[in-house]
């Protein structure tokens, strides 16, 4: 009898849809870096969605004891993608994109707690590279090379714990002429 109570239940249990509602920023209030409900006043767990003041999406994503977690993804005023990527306890954390404007990719990379750690390309607005370069602990270090908007090397920095040490330009003699008499 048991085992048909206890099968009954777990049947109905995974029968039943899950609902979970979008809940929209203007119902919260943030405090000291933390959303809370504004009318319980405690700290808020679910789905939000936070609008501009023409009321297109600028955000949405999970909040988890009011602090950012997950997945998020960030809009522009006019609705294009502005950013996505992961979140823990409030601190970016995993792959991130940025993009510009007209929907082109402009910066991707890593974060770990926060901080950008790995590789990381920054593109223009056309798509071609425009800037590579490695990160440890939120400082760039190594090598990071600089480009021009057709995807030509302009210079190159050395960096170490969060300082350039070193800027080498580069010379491009394809386009320069020179005048002789």
């Amino acid at each position: 009898m048991k085992i048909k109570f206890f099968t009954s239940i777990f049947i109905f249990l995974l029968s039943t849809p899950t609902y979970c509602e979008i809940t929209n920023a203007h119902k919260l209030i943030k405090k000291e870096g933390l959303f809370y409900n504004k009318i319980t006043k405690k700290l808020f767990t679910g789905l939000v969605e936070f609008q501009y003041e023409n009321g297109q999406l600028r955000a949405k994503g999970w909040l988890n004891k009011g602090k950012e977690q997950g997945y998020w993804e960030d809009y522009n005023e006019d609705g294009t993608l502005f950013s996505m990527g992961y979140y823990i306890n409030g601190s970016p954390s995993g792959n991130f994109k940025f993009y510009h404007e007209n929907g082109i990719l402009e910066e991707e990379g890593k974060f770990i707690l926060g901080k950008k750690e790995g590789k990381w390309n920054t593109y223009w607005d056309n798509g071609n590279i425009k800037r590579q370069g490695i990160w440890k602990n939120g400082k760039a270090i190594g090598l990071f090379k600089f480009f021009n908007s057709d995807g030509k090397i302009i210079k190159t920095e050395i960096w170490k714990n969060g300082k350039m040490v070193k800027r080498i330009f580069e010379i491009n003699m394809e386009n320069i002429s020179f005048i002789t008499d």
